[in-house]
């Protein structure tokens, strides 16, 4: 196997001789000493990254004291070796370029030992799922891979960026700024949803969160493209709800084949089939494979929100503690929507306690608490004590800007599968 791994000697040798001669050099990279294949000059780079981290001097003459007192002089090959690499770069210039080269070897050597540790899984493993998501996660965690903290200047530079291209072409009086849900209170409230952000939607079961959040899917998609995971109904049942709900022909009608109107039937049809979303309803969904299906519809679409129906269906880790599955769960789909810059609308389900109080608080929301930490907002849905047909929307938790008192109100229209906003309360 070793014979068969990427590495370039050049190049790591370039990276040590360059920050030998210029101590400016290691500012300008981001590597570890994992990532160079030469042990011995691993060692080197450790002991530049300990002298820098303890505010010594990482010169010829420092690298060379800090590897005598750790006794890995003889082992790198003495003073000599050392002197060799200061000789074999003539600047420190394009110490980038070969930090590049360095990380890029290492990340295909990360490559190949996970394809390997899968091929083995594959032979001894009986039941390979858990495998198969850990080390896909690790693949995409390769393919996202960013370069390292820089100054925060870059950020304050994009933050500058874009609210000039906001302030040359400011929200009019009723728009958003983010992806507009078609439900005007609520789009007040959050200002649309958010790339890059998670919004957990809960309530008991029957309440409407899985019609809701495919509504909103459906009047996100009017103007931006994304996807829909249903893994709990079957795509042809949520696409039959969106068209009774256009046509306004019951779904019941639809079964028995009775309606009167099929032009209105048609219509719908054709227009919900020209929505730019795309649909799964495979039960059999990880959330690696969720995350390369996003990345996949993210590259080839350019989608920029998702729906997910619902979090606790991902078959990862089966068989483990609900808590600690949730936990794990909560992270991979925070670290989709940041990593992949999406949107992401996650139906959660809600614990006994949150059932029986309706509180709407956001430890009605099952499993690890970690699912409330890592979510950007937070949306209960709670029946209405007057009206059954009304459905309080409240927030638990908002991560931008004061919490929203109260909420609003979302009716249920009688006869059809769909909501409209009532009013705030």
């Amino acid at each position: 196997m070793s014979d068969l791994m990427p590495y370039s000697i050049e190049a790591e040798e370039a990276v040590i001789g360059s920050i030998l001669i210029d101590i400016s050099a290691i500012r300008r990279i981001s590597l570890s000493p994992e990532d160079f294949y030469n042990k011995k000059l691993a060692a080197i780079y450790k002991s530049v990254i300990d002298l820098s981290r303890e505010r010594k001097e990482y010169d010829y003459l420092g690298v060379l004291d800090k590897l005598e007192k750790a006794g890995k002089l003889d082992y790198i090959g003495g003073p000599q070796e050392l002197m060799r690499l200061v000789n074999a770069v003539p600047t420190g210039l394009f110490v980038e370029q070969h930090a590049e080269t360095v990380k890029d070897k290492s990340r295909r050597r990360s490559m190949i030992l996970i394809a390997q540790e899968l091929v083995n899984a594959a032979r001894d493993k009986e039941n390979i799922d858990e495998v198969i998501s850990e080390k896909i996660s690790q693949l995409a965690s390769q393919a996202n891979i960013k370069s390292g903290a820089v100054h925060i200047s870059e950020f304050v530079s994009k933050l500058y960026d874009q609210v000039d291209a906001r302030y040359k072409n400011p929200v009019k009086d009723g728009g958003v700024s983010g992806i507009p849900s078609g439900f005007y209170d609520f789009d007040q409230v959050t200002d649309g949803f958010h790339q890059g952000e998670e919004t957990i939607i809960s309530a008991e079961p029957g309440l409407g969160k899985s019609l809701l959040s495919f509504q909103m899917a459906c009047n996100m998609a009017n103007k931006f493209p994304g996807a829909v995971y249903q893994l709990e109904m079957s795509g042809l049942s949520v696409a039959k709800r969106q068209v009774s709900n256009m046509s306004k022909i019951t779904t019941r009608d639809m079964n028995r084949g009775t309606m009167q109107d099929w032009d209105s039937f048609v219509k719908a049809i054709e227009e919900v089939s020209t929505k730019e979303i795309y649909m799964s309803d495979d039960s059999r969904l990880t959330s690696a494979a969720l995350r390369a299906d996003l990345a996949r519809l993210r590259e080839e679409h350019g989608i920029c929100w998702f729906v997910l129906d619902y979090l606790a269906l991902l078959k990862d880790n089966r068989g483990k503690d609900e808590t600690e599955r949730t936990a794990w769960l909560s992270s991979e789909l925070h670290g989709i929507c940041k990593d992949l810059n999406l949107a992401g609308l996650v139906i959660h389900s809600m614990n006994k306690q949150g059932i029986r109080e309706n509180n709407g608080n956001q430890t009605d929301l099952s499993g690890s608490v970690r699912v409330m930490y890592d979510a950007d907002q937070i949306l209960i849905m709670r029946r209405d004590e007057n009206n059954a047909n009304v459905v309080n929307l409240k927030w638990s938790k908002f991560r931008e800007g004061e919490m929203p008192s109260g909420g609003i109100q979302l009716v249920k229209m009688p006869g059809f599968p769909a909501f409209v906003t009532k009013a705030k309360i």
